[in-house]
């Protein structure tokens, strides 16, 4: 900025900025130190989550590949039409620091839970267990989805947090430091002069008397 452009209003203009931007440096840094401690609180969750998950899908594959082989393709996909729209998942979203995660909630219509090979309902031992095994599978897939869309949200918050702290703390607090420093350093400058003036035109005056 050129000497003769700098105003006091232009220093106060900055320093107001700086105050801002100050303060927004602040607030996202609590807002990214929040973020992580919520992402970190998924850690043991998800790994929990995610060590049921093979033992379960293994199993169902199992039950299942056994199920088909003893009794048939057909009997399966019929026995499938009787589960269906069985399990009812609620879906909502909170607000976390303006981020918002999913939560889910599975649940069972009474009296429509597997039946067992002995209720009368036709159905082997072997897709009772296969259908329990799913049931099983699906309930761990509930716990796992939500978590880790939530670990994805935050994670993606994070980063978005982040390059918004960095660009205020290299670039625009800086910047606007610069600004206050040139600004300033001008003001000296022109009072500097203004008084070398005043006290030229002081002598002049004393001289002439």
């Amino acid at each position: 900025m050129e000497q003769g452009g700098a105003t006091r209003s232009d220093l106060l203009a900055r320093k107001s900025q700086m105050a801002l931007a100050t303060q927004g440096a602040g607030l996202l840094k609590s807002k990214r130190e929040a973020l992580l401690k919520g992402l970190m609180e998924l850690i043991h969750p998800l790994v929990d989550a995610y060590s049921k998950l093979p033992e379960r899908t293994q199993h169902a594959a199992r039950s299942l590949a056994l199920t088909e082989a003893v009794d048939g393709g057909g009997y399966l996909r019929s026995m499938g039409l009787l589960a269906e729209g069985r399990v009812r998942v609620d879906h909502e979203e909170q607000s976390f620091w303006g981020v918002k995660v999913p939560k889910l909630k599975a649940s069972y219509s009474e009296g429509e839970g597997v039946p067992s090979a002995e209720s009368g309902a036709g159905l082997s031992a072997g897709s009772v267990e296969a259908a329990r095994d799913f049931e099983s599978l699906v309930e761990a897939l509930l716990v796992l989805a939500p978590l880790q869309l939530r670990l994805t949200r935050l994670g993606s918050e994070i980063r978005s947090t982040s390059r918004r702290v960095n660009a205020l703390d290299q670039i625009v607090i800086p910047n606007i430091k610069r600004d206050i420093k040139t600004i300033t350093q001008a003001l000296e400058e022109i009072e500097r002069e203004d008084l070398f003036r005043l006290r030229w035109i002081k002598k002049k005056k004393q001289k002439i008397r």
